[in-house]
C-alpha cells in the first residue's frame, strides 16, 4: 500500500509535534523534580547548620561553666578543635 505525498507529510508533521511534545513535556518534569531535590537538599542543609549553631551555642555555654572539653564534645558532636575554636572567639581580647 502506497501513502500519497500529503499523508506522508501530515505523517511526517505529527510526528514531529510528538516529539517537540515529549521534549516539552520531559523538561517540564525535569525542572520539577530538579526543584524538589534542591528543596530536599536546602531543607536538609539548614537542618545541618542550624544543628551545628546550637552545638556550638551550648559548648559556649558549658565552656562557662567549666564543663571538660571531652564532655563538651560527647554531647554536643563537636570536635575538640572546634570547640577549642569557641574558647578561643568566648575569650575578651
Amino acid at each position: 500500500m502506497k501513502i500519497n505525498p500529503v499523508e506522508r507529510y501530515y505523517t511526517k508533521l505529527g510526528r514531529q509535534e510528538g516529539i517537540k511534545e515529549g521534549r516539552q513535556e520531559g523538561i517540564k518534569e525535569g525542572r520539577q523534580e530538579g526543584i524538589k531535590e534542591g528543596r530536599q537538599k536546602g531543607i536538609k542543609e539548614g537542618r545541618q547548620k542550624g544543628k551545628y549553631g546550637f552545638g556550638l551555642e551550648i559548648a559556649e555555654k558549658m565552656l562557662k561553666d567549666n564543663f571538660p572539653i571531652e564532655k563538651i564534645s560527647e554531647l554536643t558532636g563537636l570536635s575538640k578543635k572546634e570547640i577549642l575554636k569557641v574558647n578561643n572567639s568566648s575569650k575578651p581580647n
